[in-house]
Parts: C-alpha cells; sequence; structure tokens
C-alpha cells in the first residue's frame, strides 16, 4: 500500500501492552469536538465546557502537557485537574466548582479553585504556547509551567514542602482536564498524555523511558500510560 495524508505525528505510539490516556468523549458534553484520536478538544458554543483524562489516579506524581493552539486571545480558557468524585456540570468551567477539588490555571494569568482567583497576575498564555502541568498526589501539590517556565516561582522536585504549588484537596481519583468555550473565537486544546498529536522540537521521555513531551518532565515525574501506572501504583 501507498502511504497518502499520513505524517510521523499521525502514527501513535500506543501498543498492546502500553496505552497513553487521552481525553474521555464517553464523558457526556455535547458542546464538544474531539479530534486527533480524542488528544484535540474544541468547544462549539459560549458554554464553558471541560474534558477529563480517560486515566485517573490517586498517587504517584504524573506529568502532562496541553498545547494552545488557537482562539486563546480572549476569554479565560483554562486547564488543569479535576477530581473524580464531582458531580459533573457540563457547562461549569475548571476552577469554577465550589468543592476546591478542580484547579484551573487560565490564559490570563489567574489561578482558580472553589469558584474563585485564587493566584492572579500570573504569566498570561496564548495561541502556540504549551502548558505543564505536575501533579503531585504524594504530597498533594500542583504545578503549572508555561513553556517551560514553572509559574508562582514553583519547584515540582520540592517535595512535601511545596514550592510553589497549589494545595490539592485529598482523597479521590483526579484527572487531567482542560475548559474550552467559543467566546472570543473557540479555543482549540492539543494534548500530551505522552503520545502527542502534534510534532515536538525535542522528544523528552520520563525517568522510565516512556512518552514525547517538548519538555523534560521533573525528576519523579511519569507520563500517565498504563506502563507507569503499575509502577507507581497511582
Amino acid at each position: 500500500f501507498s502511504v497518502h495524508n499520513l505524517t510521523a505525528v499521525d502514527q501513535s505510539t500506543d501498543t498492546c501492552t502500553n496505552n497513553f490516556a487521552t481525553l474521555n468523549p464517553l464523558v457526556p458534553n455535547s458542546g464538544l469536538t474531539f479530534s486527533e484520536g480524542n488528544l484535540n478538544v474544541v468547544a462549539g458554543d459560549a458554554n464553558y465546557r471541560h474534558a477529563v483524562s480517560s486515566f485517573a489516579v490517586d498517587s504517584g506524581k504524573w506529568y502532562a502537557e496541553f498545547k494552545a493552539v488557537s482562539g486563546f486571545n480572549s476569554t479565560d480558557k483554562n486547564v488543569g485537574i479535576y477530581r473524580t468524585d464531582n458531580a459533573y456540570s457540563a457547562t461549569t468551567g475548571l476552577g469554577n466548582y465550589t468543592s476546591g477539588t478542580t484547579w484551573a490555571y487560565g490564559a490570563t494569568g489567574n489561578v482558580r479553585t472553589s469558584n474563585g482567583n485564587n493566584d492572579t497576575g500570573e504569566a498570561t498564555f496564548t495561541d502556540g504556547d504549551i502548558i505543564s502541568i505536575a501533579m503531585d498526589l504524594d504530597n498533594n501539590k500542583l504545578y503549572f509551567a508555561k513553556n517551560n517556565t514553572w509559574i508562582n516561582s514553583g519547584d515540582p522536585t520540592s517535595g512535601s514542602t511545596g514550592t510553589g504549588a497549589y494545595a490539592i484537596v485529598s482523597g479521590d481519583f483526579y484527572h487531567f482536564a482542560v475548559t474550552s468555550i467559543s467566546s472570543g473565537g473557540a479555543a482549540l486544546w492539543s494534548c500530551n498524555f505522552g503520545s502527542p498529536s502534534y510534532a515536538n522540537s525535542s522528544d523528552a521521555a520520563d525517568a522510565n523511558g516512556y512518552g514525547a513531551f517538548e519538555y523534560a518532565p521533573p525528576s519523579g515525574f511519569l507520563a500517565i500510560c498504563t506502563k507507569n501506572l503499575g509502577s507507581s501504583g497511582g
């Protein structure tokens, strides 16, 4: 057979023995359109719509990257984490749940939880930027980075000290998650849980040799894939 319209990024590194997370299209949300093997997502209306990762974890240290592809020049479109025990609301943005069990870093530079701004004035982001999340569920700490610079002077390797971290409420499983909204231009996210749908300038693996990230995961943080789930106990 001849190859047509197939590039290297269209070839997944998933195998029958190791699968990477994607976004979960089975979570009911009619306002979202998924593509690229459920790694890309965009909203089609003016409601805040969020999508969660197909894998959730309750322990271990995890790393993922999220590329703001287009539509991020206005409105606080955001990325973060979502705890499984929330009562899912299709039109509630990350950080707007009052339980304190979701966190969101928005394009306007605000970090939100419990339906309020927990931190303001951090680095804004726009089309083409890559947002990294380091989720430390052993110490209940959360870190965000823009283009490999950790906001709030964060240090994911600081362990229980939690330098520049945001505190995670423990007690259940967490998903990575993104929010999109059509206002001001529909926000298109492309997610990299270790097997990206876009080309990196330099593919960096975690300490176990899994994943292909733009930036090297912090020491001790792993790609969210089935091989790592078994090794970390997450």
